[in-house]
């Protein structure tokens, strides 16, 4: 049988739980509007940290799962061990794909920043000695 005390304990770490969400997503609000969307990168970081410490918080919560022999039933510890490693598993997953989309805009725009470097340098009749030390220097693209 379920205690009394123990179901309010349960809904007290279900109501820190969702309060700490709603505070991530405020902080996350606050900051697209304060640096705009083209930084939702950063924000993916600070989000996956901040979750990062949400599931520690979990972690170290154990404790009231105690039954009233002061037991951990093996199927709760199971079930908390499964949804923290599936999470801590995601969370690595969106940062691999945040790092690669990072890598592919910055190659986008590099290489359009580059496209109109040599239209430019094209119009004004930059000769393509200088060009190419122009991409070298700030693109680090050399030409083969």
């Amino acid at each position: 049988m379920v205690s009394r005390s123990s179901v309010n304990r349960y809904k007290l770490r279900m109501d820190k739980f969702a309060a700490k969400t709603r505070e991530a997503r405020e902080v996350a609000d606050a900051y697209i509007e304060k640096y705009g969307t083209e930084n939702r990168n950063k924000l993916g970081k600070v989000v996956n940290e901040y979750i990062k410490l949400m599931v520690f918080d979990l972690t170290t919560e154990l404790e009231e799962l105690k039954d009233s022999d002061g037991e951990i039933k093996p199927e709760n510890l199971a079930d908390i061990i499964y949804k923290v490693s599936r999470a801590i598993k995601e969370l690595g997953q969106a940062e691999k794909l945040n790092a690669q989309r990072e890598s592919e805009i910055k190659a986008a725009v590099q290489k359009e920043a580059a496209e109109k470097v040599e239209t430019v340098c094209m119009q004004k009749g930059v000769t393509a000695e200088t060009k190419e030390a122009i991409l070298a220097e700030i693109f680090s693209i050399t030409e083969k």
